[in-house]
């Protein structure tokens, strides 16, 4: 345990696998404790289905595997903790305890890792969560932080708060604080911090509960500003050249920071493209291949900015990496209709639509559990209307990314696209879509062990097939974790974009080990085709 089987030999697993753990729990455990209500079983996190078992008995699930009734249902990244009431039968007290714990991977890494498993006591401190809000900037150079304390017991838990606010800089408490607490079952309270607006902040949380006298404690540096303030004179930011196949529709908003309102302008606008100087789009279809070269234009009370772009009208899209917004870190499974939209007018709102950010990709978990009688793809209840979400992001300048399987499952449980590939692309053509991310996941039940290259290769080569046949351009983004060394082969499946590592985690020590292993394969990415982390 602790270690991921891709690192233990088993490089392209994914499946089934069993663990077994003996344990002899000491009766002093229990005794030693001041609650004594019930024993926890840490798991750490599991990749991404499991069972588990506690002497021969079910204590606990997590997900669905395949042959499940609901089918396969990924919860990766949810940590496991089980628990079983001090007084079960179950428990063989000074003996020995056998855990078995059943996994299934349905792809990327496999295993239970990321953390170190552990029995113990719960106690009530065990309970209390910590949750803080986003910080608020205030003028003066303040900023004020609200502190939400969460009881997730269904029992009352007491204690006293303290907290210190920091200035790591001078060395020197700024504030300190200590209220006593007491939380009813699942209730939370809200404490409002105010703390300074500089850097060097440090914000020191402790929570005493008062049977045990334990103390669980949350430390944060307090998040500050250093972006400079964004100038009121126009700049026309983005790239310097797009792709686009002949034919297919061309949408293109000026990425033009400062002051609004704001007055655009097109120099040399090719035939088939119309310009709307209020919206700063462009928009229409060019069928003839060839370089045209445009100048865009912006203008304001302030001043004025120009920018030469060319559009590449041939056979490469994605000629430098697409920047967005993806629903996965955000949402989860969660996403929905109205999420997205939210998340779009934010990003507009808060100005990245200004420096180049137009991908607003929909990522798993809106699929329907079923598919038309003529085998059509169709949205589940969260999302009513995909081709008018299209719509809608199109009119923004916006582009629409979606997300699919070549499995028959996606990595969340929904349906994939094995064997329905190209009514898929069809329909995703129809509903405007720009962008497709195409996660592996399940895909890997079809080949029955086959590890060979051409076993990774055929599920990109069919969708790639049946991208082609689309009027419609969509970047085509290659998800199935690096198998096979996939920056070395992505192109040829008209990729571009691959993802070339495992998942990535919100921790210093996996940011650096996938981005610092990355160097070596610089030479595989180039205009219309590179490497990028998908989580």
């Amino acid at each position: 345990m602790g270690e991921v089987w891709q690192s233990q030999g088993f490089p392209d697993y994914h499946g089934f696998a069993w663990y077994r753990i003996h344990v002899n729990i000491p009766v002093a455990l229990k005794t030693n404790a001041v609650w004594k209500d019930s024993i926890r079983l840490f798991l750490a996190h599991v990749n991404d289905v499991d069972e588990t078992y506690f002497n021969g008995t079910l204590i606990g699930k997590t997900g669905g595997f395949p042959n499940d009734k609901g089918g396969y249902i990924s919860k990766w990244p949810a940590v496991r903790n089980y628990c079983i009431a001090s007084s079960n039968p179950l428990i063989k007290w000074d003996g020995e305890n056998v855990i078995a714990v059943k996994v299934y991977d349905g792809g990327g890494s496999g295993g239970i890792f990321m953390g170190s498993p552990f029995i113990d006591m719960l106690e009530k401190f065990d309970g209390i969560e910590f949750n803080i809000s986003a910080i608020q900037f205030l003028p003066g150079k303040k900023a004020k932080r609200t502190l939400s304390l969460i009881n997730r017991f269904n029992t009352v838990i007491s204690g006293d708060l303290h907290y210190q606010v920091v200035d790591e800089l001078y060395r020197k408490i700024i504030n300190i604080q200590a209220i006593k607490i007491k939380l009813n079952p699942f209730e939370s309270k809200n404490l409002i911090l105010s703390l300074p607006h500089r850097e060097e902040i440090r914000v020191i949380y402790d929570f005493r509960e008062s049977s045990s006298g334990k103390t669980k404690s949350f430390t944060e540096v307090a998040p500050y500003l250093l972006t400079p303030v964004e100038p009121l004179k126009p700049i026309v930011n983005g790239p310097q050249i797009i792709g686009a196949h002949p034919g297919s529709p061309i949408i293109y908003k000026i990425p033009a920071s400062g002051l609004k309102p704001m007055i655009y302008a097109v120099d040399n606008i090719p035939a088939g493209l119309s310009f709307d100087p209020r919206s700063g789009i462009l928009t229409g279809t060019i069928y003839k291949a060839g370089n045209y070269k445009v100048i865009l234009r912006a203008k304001n009370t302030k001043g004025s900015d120009k920018k030469d772009l060319t559009i590449m009208l041939g056979t490469r899209l994605a000629l430098t990496p697409p920047m967005g917004w993806n629903s996965w870190n955000c949402w989860g499974l969660n996403v929905s209709e109205e999420k997205v939209k939210s998340s779009a007018k934010e990003m507009i709102l808060n100005g990245l639509a200004d420096y180049g950010w137009n991908y607003v990709n929909v990522d798993d978990g809106w699929q329907a559990p079923e598919r038309s009688p003529s085998g059509k793809l169709l949205p589940n209840s969260k999302f009513a209307d995909m081709k008018g979400l299209g719509d809608l992001l199109h009119g923004a300048g916006l582009k629409f990314g979606i997300y699919s399987s070549p499995g028959a499952k996606t990595c969340g449980g929904f349906l994939g696209s094995l064997g329905h590939e190209r009514v898929d692309a069809d329909t995703y053509a129809a509903w405007g879509v720009d962008y497709l991310k195409y996660d592996l996941c399940s895909y890997s039940d079809n080949t029955a062990g086959d590890t060979t290259l051409f076993a990774q290769q055929k599920p990109y080569m069919v969708m790639r097939d049946a991208l082609k046949q689309q009027h419609r351009d969509m970047v085509y983004s290659i998800c199935q974790y690096g198998i096979h060394d996939v920056w070395k082969w992505g192109r040829t499946m008209d990729g571009n974009l691959w993802r070339t590592t495992e998942d990535i985690t919100d921790t210093w020590e996996s940011l650096r080990d996938i981005g610092f292993s990355q160097a070596d394969k610089s030479p595989y990415a180039s205009p219309g085709g590179g490497m990028i982390r998908i989580c």
